[in-house]
């Protein structure tokens, strides 16, 4: 062999280990760079996910208190209702004790007038219920 193939040996085989290690630490610097940008956007992420969880929690206890708020009225609700039932009830069975007033005789005028009061003085009454339809001393 001659020297100075082996010298071109020598200097090709040492400029591939010096392109191999510039390889080697420009694709480790890049691992490391990479690494640095994935935990920058692991943080990110869980951040965003923590705040995501905070925002749920509070669109929930105002949906509770919504719920809460919607639920007490609709209670009140049925409780004036349920109290307004029970008063109609009261007045339907005095009226239905008190059948027999219904047999008593009024005078015409007394149920024009009271008819009249029913369905407001400029209001149209009923046909069935105009004045002079109602002989004397009709009932209700």
């Amino acid at each position: 062999m001659n020297r100075a193939l082996v010298k071109f040996l020598v200097a090709s085989i040492s400029v591939m280990l010096i392109l191999a290690a510039c390889a080697y630490g420009g694709w480790t610097a890049r691992g490391w760079r990479c690494a640095v940008q994935l935990a920058a956007f692991q943080e990110e992420v869980s951040t965003k996910a923590q705040k995501q969880r905070e925002d749920t929690k509070l669109i929930e206890a105002k949906q509770d208190d919504a719920t809460d708020q919607s639920s007490q009225r609709l209670d009140q609700q049925q409780a004036t209702q349920q109290k307004e039932i029970i008063y109609v009830d009261k007045q339907v069975i005095q009226y239905r004790d008190r059948w027999r007033d219904r047999d008593c005789q009024r005078p015409a005028d007394w149920v024009q007038l009271y008819n009249a009061s029913l369905f407001g003085a400029g209001a149209a009454m009923p046909t069935a219920i105009h004045a002079g339809s109602a002989p004397a001393g009709a009932g209700l």
